[in-house]
């Protein structure tokens, strides 16, 4: 490592959900939860290649057909983002329900990059990921208030957190704990 000088060194942040609480062995523990949708894109970036989601270019929206799914558990709300995407010009199919997810993520196969893209732009905030479980673009609205640019967050059966760092607080009238009796190096 010769010549490494503080001018030729870059700083980057590998991509996160935030730094949830869990336990470990009775103790509450705080960890760094990577967002592994995210990090091939994370690396292709750092050694120069584009992923072919950061290569594409939006289209009209008028090519795009969507199905956005509910996973937060507010009767309609997979609806009424249809509904702010159909007047944005969108295609969207029928409204679809799944399991209470925490992070409103834009799912797309792989060759629909450009349709993912032109998506996300609609819903700021949102996680894009490539897929081999939709066969079209599909909105997958989660708890944490992400939604279709323009519209209300949604009265949830969970807080809605933010976007960029989905966390588990702690309870402000617990006691910190005490410092963890020596554990492994890693719990992974």
């Amino acid at each position: 490592m010769q010549d490494l000088s503080a001018g030729n060194l870059t700083f980057v942040t590998i991509p996160t959900l935030g730094t949830p609480t869990i336990t470990y062995q009775g103790q509450d523990v705080s960890i760094v939860q990577l967002d592994f949708a995210a990090i091939p894109g994370f690396v292709s970036r750092l050694i120069g290649r584009p992923t072919a989601y950061d290569a594409a270019n939006t289209v009209d929206p008028r090519t795009v057909g969507v199905t956005v799914v509910n996973g937060v558990g507010t009767a309609g709300l997979a609806g009424r983002n249809g509904d702010a995407l159909t007047k944005l010009g969108f295609t969207v199919g029928p409204p679809d329900t799944a399991a209470t997810t925490d992070v409103t993520t834009i799912e797309y196969p792989r060759g629909m990059e450009a349709q993912a893209k032109t998506l996300a732009a609609a819903v700021p905030g949102a996680a894009v990921v490539v897929s081999t479980e939709v066969t079209a673009v599909t909105l997958l609205l989660g708890t944490d208030g992400t939604q279709v640019a323009g519209m209300t967050r949604p009265t949830s059966p969970t807080a809605p957190r933010s976007t960029t760092a989905p966390t588990t607080a702690v309870p402000t009238t617990t006691p910190a704990p005490a410092p963890p009796a020596p554990q492994p190096a890693c719990i992974n």
